[in-house]
């Protein structure tokens, strides 16, 4: 794939993307099982989280994969990819997908594409050639009823209801309803903030984000994360050894998304993003 050449109209949409990919693997590992069953109805109650990287393409990574072993079928591996555009390769890249989990784990994948864009998917969903036929399914965010994820009792399902199935009418009442389960649902301010803030990231998808904005001003959520002495013990002044302990400390606390990170500690995305790729690392390295 070429890369678009760089200039101030295209780092924004890099940076845009990198902010949903944080939330939505946060989200999602956080909630993977539930969302497995909620959405694409599989048993869930013998799944293991298994590494997106592959041994023998490190600069190959998948958004999601877990291995499930049902009590009546042979263990297999679900394999997930998002996305918030239609790709006319995407059968090709599954392909590449299957054959890499497959070399490393020598079982069957059933791979799927979670759509979080408008409109209805138009990815070509399967390969067929004499001696080998590839098939994916696709699910589309925006065709799953909104009370499946809205009477959720986890914050982290419930900020995927923005993403879902209502008319754009009822998008006030929708996002009025997701703020106050979520501050029904979080035990503090601090935790509050951390969940709006991904809903504003993720309703940039549904163009929705002067809604939410609006919606934020009739409700008490005037926390400054910088104010926090959490914060200002790892805000640097210089010492760059110290922002990264400190980005350490919070990544592994997992609670918090590098964009919050990063802005907390006064250091660049790309910063926090490389320590958190060295940690998965090291985390795939011990298991």
């Amino acid at each position: 794939m070429k890369k678009a050449a760089e200039s101030p109209k295209t780092k924004p949409k890099i940076k845009k993307h990198q902010d949903f990919d944080n939330v939505l693997k946060k989200t999602f590992t956080r909630v993977y099982q539930s969302i497995i069953h909620r959405v694409l109805g599989l048993d869930t109650k013998n799944t293991v989280k298994i590494p997106t990287s592959f041994s023998r393409t490190k600069e190959k990574r998948s958004d999601f994969a877990t291995k499930v072993s049902p009590p009546n079928d042979e263990p297999h591996i679900v394999h997930i990819e998002f996305q918030s555009k239609n790709d006319k390769n995407m059968h090709k890249r599954e392909l590449g997908y299957y054959g890499d989990y497959y070399w490393e784990y020598d079982m069957e994948i059933i791979q799927y594409v979670i759509y979080l864009g408008k409109g209805t998917p138009t990815m070509p969903t399967e390969i067929k050639h004499r001696n080998m036929n590839l098939r994916y399914t696709v699910i589309s965010m925006n065709q799953i009823d909104v009370d499946l994820f809205l009477n959720s009792d986890n914050p982290h399902e419930v900020i995927l209801a923005v993403l879902c199935k209502y008319e754009r009418k009822e998008a006030p009442k929708i996002i009025q309803q997701i703020l106050e389960k979520l501050r029904a649902k979080t035990q503090n301010e601090y935790e509050l903030h951390e969940y709006v803030t991904d809903l504003e990231i993720l309703s940039e998808l549904r163009t929705l984000q002067s809604e939410i904005k609006k919606q934020i001003k009739k409700m008490p959520i005037v926390y400054d994360l910088r104010k926090d002495i959490r914060f200002k013990e790892g805000k640097v002044e210089g010492k760059e050894e110290q922002a990264r302990l400190s980005a350490i400390r919070f990544l592994k606390q997992g609670s918090l998304s590098p964009t919050i990170i990063a802005e907390g500690i006064g250091m660049s995305l790309d910063f926090v993003l490389k320590i958190q790729k060295e940690l998965e690392k090291k985390n795939t390295s011990n298991a």
